[in-house]
């Protein structure tokens, strides 16, 4: 999943699967000038990963 992936779409995919990758894409300069974009894992996300965000950003409202 991307950063600006919702927190739904997010719930949904991990009814399926026990965790997802987080990617972020990041340009890298080579030699001669050479950019390239690459798809790099920024983190990890799991079923409880998200319910204790959900509870700790819900309490602070």
């Amino acid at each position: 999943v991307h950063m600006d992936t919702s927190l739904g779409q997010l719930s949904r995919m991990l009814d399926t699967d026990h965790f997802v990758l987080i990617v972020h894409n990041q340009r890298q300069y080579g030699c001669e000038g050479k950019v390239e974009n690459k798809q790099m894992i920024f983190g990890i996300a799991t079923r409880i990963d998200l319910l204790n965000f959900i509870t700790s950003h819900d309490t602070e409202q």
